[in-house]
């Protein structure tokens, strides 16, 4: 009897090594372990609750509330951090960091920006602020205000282009650094670089992410890999690359042909 990818036995992502022989989670999986990993344990893990413990009164205070991190991109497991963005509505002023825990929630870490740096950060065109502004689905909105949710972010493809070669080169070097001491950070680094260069794919397609699981399975395409200059991340990244390039000169060149008219 044939196997479906339903009854298929898929290894965790966190567990995939070179000599690991289980295929490659499908999107349908991996949505699934995506999804499992967004709803807190905790029934008091809510949006007015985390703002009340890095110190807001009021969501009126705060622009956006968002998770990100290994539970947006599907790579936690159940022991995984919280990672969450708070952007404060200007005039608000809290420390730009908070960490906690406890039982029934695990580890929570939170990034705070105003609402200038985050402003400074989309203007910068960095990839993941612009994937949170673009792309975040439902699942990881933990409150957004209106005003925040129906703002115009315009992307100039070069300019994004250029940021996530930036983040990538910063990678390659921070992979290169780790790899003799620290086989396992220099895969995650590794990971990150290939997410960079993916999410930036789609951005540059769609103006947004339509596809996160897409981006999750060219990461565990990695399986293990923590040198920058062997496969498969060499494969990977060049692959992705081309793809970017050929996106950019559809873009220049439609932009030409505009102008000539």
């Amino acid at each position: 009897m044939e196997t479906t990818s339903r009854e298929r036995k898929v290894a965790p992502a966190e567990d995939f090594q070179p000599d690991d022989t289980p295929p490659l989670p499908d999107d349908e999986e991996l949505k699934a372990l995506r999804l499992k990993h967004m709803v807190p344990e905790s029934s008091k893990m809510k949006a007015d609750w985390l703002l009340g413990k890095i110190g807001l009164k009021s969501k009126k205070d705060c622009l956006a509330c968002v998770v990100y991190g290994s539970r947006l991109w599907g790579m936690a497991t159940s022991k995984s951090d919280w990672d969450f963005l708070v952007v404060l509505r200007e005039g608000v002023s809290l420390p730009g960091a908070a960490s906690f825990g406890g039982k029934g929630i695990g580890e929570v870490d939170v990034q705070v920006l105003s609402e200038e740096q985050w402003q400074s950060k989309i203007s910068a065109h960095s990839v993941l602020h612009l994937v949170i502004a673009t792309s975040l689905p439902r699942e990881a909105e933990w409150w957004i205000s209106p005003d925040f949710k129906s703002r115009k972010n315009k992307i100039s493809k070069g300019d994004l282009v250029s940021s996530c070669e930036a983040r990538v080169q910063k990678d390659l070097k921070l992979a290169a650094k780790f790899r003799s001491k620290n086989l396992k950070r220099a895969e995650k680094v590794l990971k990150h670089a290939i997410r960079t260069l993916a999410l930036t794919l789609q951005l540059l397609k769609h103006n947004k992410v339509l596809n996160f699981e897409e981006v999750t399975r060219r990461v565990l395409e990695l399986r293990g890999c923590a040198d920058p200059s062997k496969e498969p991340f060499t494969t990977i990244a060049a692959k992705l690359r081309l793809e970017i390039d050929k996106e950019t000169a559809t873009a220049s060149k439609t932009k030409g042909e505009r102008k000539r008219r």
